[in-house]
């Protein structure tokens, strides 16, 4: 009889083996899964705002870049000034088929923005506005959170 306990004993402990064994696989399975997320954490932050993110991504699928950091440069086509926000439109290029709205705090800046300005804005892209146009239409544009902005030569 005591050659099958001896033999119960074994497999006992192979099972209590294999059983630590898969907890430690699994254990480091997560920390490497948690590794990888903190790289690329840290690779997204060290781009800072060159997410490389286009006008044409933020219009045609808004939520999918909501809270991601955007640049963008461009002409100040219109600004909207009150004690506590600024808002602005942005064309980032030469025309009206581009424009993103903007929203900052007087703080970010040393000098007023003015229309026909050239700057530089960093933010956070916030979806999408919706306004009335002079002729009652509604537009639709892409809208940001602006963290920072650098007035460039006209």
């Amino acid at each position: 009889m005591e050659p099958y306990r001896e033999l119960a004993d074994a497999e006992i402990e192979a099972r209590k083996i294999e059983a630590e064994s898969i907890v430690a696989e699994s254990k480091k399975a997560e920390e490497e899964s948690i590794a990888a997320e903190k790289a690329a954490a840290e690779a997204k932050e060290k781009l800072g705002y060159d997410t490389g993110i286009t006008y044409e991504q933020l219009a045609r699928n808004p939520e999918d870049y909501r809270g991601e950091k955007i640049k963008f440069t461009g002409t100040v086509l219109q600004v909207i000034e009150s004690s506590s926000e600024i808002q602005l439109r942005l064309a980032t290029s030469k025309g009206y088929d581009d424009v993103i709205y903007c929203k900052y705090s007087p703080d970010i800046v040393s000098s007023r923005i003015l229309e026909d300005d050239r700057i530089t804005v960093y933010g956070k892209s916030s979806g999408t506005v919706s306004y009335q146009s002079t002729l009652g239409g509604k537009i639709t544009i892409p809208g940001m959170h602006v963290d920072k902005i650098d007035l460039k030569n006209k």
